[in-house]
This record gives structure tokens, sequence and C-alpha cells, in this order.
């Protein structure tokens, strides 16, 4: 169903991947060190993510264009549907909105950690404090977009109910446990790209710093699983207070209920989030029910509107799946 802010969404979705997609492929029609200061300074700008796995970068970041050709499928499917398939552009603003608040924090704490050399800088101070405060500009946009588009996006979303005639009772369909394992997976990926966006940081730090607060996080394994720990925290309760779902849940249009069918507050995701952290939790869902949902009292459960896109967005997924596992192993195999 068209709303008034159909055309919106459908435009900047459209424009966000073509020019996220431009911006990335610049470098393979383009070489960087012929290209002037100013023109890759604004082709940079194109970029609404920066997501990887690992501490090895290249000029074309084949993460980010994956998530943009997501993004791209998913605002044209939203357009042929009218503005009821909403699955693929509701992942990607979950990613863009929690990516740019990751993306501002390690922004800060570089520029606390790493006081700018005027000494060293080439180039004008002006610029570089320019561009310093653009970026900031344009995370703060895109953390306000994919807000406001996530909102906007879930505002009409109608929970798959089953009505029982004869006890007058009213039942929700629940998410199947498959679905539940792929919310895992696929949650998993977003906190991958999520700690090395900051995990990346303490490795430069120390890198230039020995004795550093840092460097124990970047080298010592149970400092890193601390963090990833302290990270998926965060990134459950932040979505599912304020969204009822993860990007995960986005996918499969699914939905943490309370016993009442309604959206559990801060306190109750907080014990659920936290239950989560009970070892082989993870694969609790196999039973009849997850003990994070069991003892928080709080159930997943599908919303009605699924639509005939669902093989197309299955078939991109499984693609975009199996390049973003094959790019790290390659880069282990490498090492090998």
């Amino acid at each position: 169903m068209k709303t008034k802010y159909f055309s919106l969404i459908f435009y900047v979705s459209l424009a966000l991947s073509l020019l996220g997609i431009i911006a990335e492929c610049y470098h393979l029609v383009f070489d960087y060190q012929d290209s002037s200061a100013l023109v890759y300074s604004i082709i940079l700008r194109f970029k609404s993510i920066y997501l990887n796995i690992g501490f090895e970068y290249s000029f074309v970041n084949v993460y980010n264009i994956i998530f943009y050709i997501l993004l791209f499928f998913g605002s044209m499917f939203f357009y042929y549907s009218e503005g009821k398939e909403t699955r693929l552009l509701k992942f990607f603003y979950s990613v863009l909105l929690c990516s740019s608040i990751f993306w501002i924090i390690r922004t800060i704490l570089q520029k606390i950690f790493f006081p700018l050399a005027l000494d060293t800088l080439e180039g004008s101070i002006s610029v570089y404090y320019f561009n310093v405060i653009l970026s900031f500009i344009l995370n703060c946009g895109y953390i306000f977009i994919g807000y406001w588009f996530l909102k906007l996006l879930s505002q009409n979303s109608i929970l798959n109910k089953v009505v029982h005639e004869n006890s007058n009772t009213i039942n929700f369909t629940i998410t199947k446990k498959i679905q539940r394992l792929f919310h895992l997976i696929m949650d998993t990926i977003i906190l991958l790209f999520l700690f090395f966006i900051i995990a990346d940081f303490f490795q430069l730090y120390s890198n230039i710093n020995e004795n550093n607060p840092f460097s124990e996080v970047e080298r010592s394994i149970p400092s890193a699983i601390g963090f990833g720990i302290f990270i998926t925290i965060i990134y459950y309760i932040f979505f599912e207070t304020i969204f009822g779902a993860t990007p995960g849940k986005f996918l499969t249009s699914s939905r943490v209920l309370n016993s009442k069918a309604e959206l559990p507050n801060m306190k109750v995701i907080i014990i659920r989030t936290f239950c989560r952290q009970i070892p082989f939790d993870s694969f609790s869902f196999l039973a009849k029910r997850g003990w994070h949902d069991s003892i928080s009292e709080t159930y997943v459960v599908k919303e009605n509107n699924e639509n005939s896109y669902t093989m197309y967005i299955i078939l991109l997924l499984i693609v975009s799946f199996l390049v973003i596992i094959y790019l790290p192993l390659s880069e282990i195999l490498d090492y090998i």
C-alpha cells in the first residue's frame, strides 16, 4: 500500500544504491594516483556504508557493493509491489543505522587518541577540518535516514494472526526454527562488520603506540571476545527495544512480542539479551522454545507482509552470503 512517503523512500533508496556502486567502482575505471584530491573526496562522499571483515582493505570494497546491490533490488521490489515489499529496505537501513553510529564512535575515538599533527599534514588545514566535519554530518544524516525510514517502513506492518472461532482466541504465527537459525547467521555477520569497525581502530592505534589502553583488546583473544559480547548486548538491546526486530529478523518479517502480544519494554529486552550469553543458548531454539525466549517470556512472531518476491530475495541473500563468507576465508587460506 502506497503512503505519502512512498516516492521519497524509493528515490532516496535508488539514489543511495546507485551512487554507492559508482563510488565503490570508481577505482575500476580511474586510477587513484591520476585522480585529483577534490574529485576523489567528492566521490568518497557517495559511500553511505563502510563495512569490512578483517584488517585488509582495498579501493573496491566488495562488502559494500553487496549491500548496495541488495538496496537496489530492495528499492525495485518496493516500487513494483507498491510499497508492500520492504524486507530488503529494512535490512539495509538497519545496517546503515548501526554502522553509521559505530563510525561516529570510531571517529571520536580517533580524534581523541590521534591528535592532529599539523606539521605533518599535507594540504590545507581548513580542508582537513572541513572533511572531518562533513563526514560527521553525513553520518548523522545517515543515522537519521536509517531510523526514520525504518519507522516509516514498519508503521504499516501487520502481524500474521490465526483466529479460532470456536474458542474466540487469536494466535500469532511463530517464526519457524529454520528462520531463527537464519536470524542468528545474518545478525552474526552484521555484528562482525560492527566489530571490525572499532577493532580496526584498536589495531591502528596499537601499531603506532604499543603502550596504549587498547593493546589488550587487539592482541588478547579473551579481551576481543569480551568486546564482541559487549557489542552483541548493545546491538540486541538497541534494535529489539526500538524496533522489536534485528536486521536478521527484518529479512524474515519477524518481530519480538511479549506474552501480551505487545512490544516488550527495555527491561524485558535486557533480560532477553543477557540470556543470550548463556552457553549454547543460540541453539536452544531447536527445542520447543529458546532459552532467551522462555526466560524473558517473549515470542518471535511473523508479520503478514511476505509476497511473491520471497524467492528472489532468498536467491540474492544466498549469493551475498557465499561471497561474504568466501572473502575472509580466501584471506585466511592465503596466510596458510
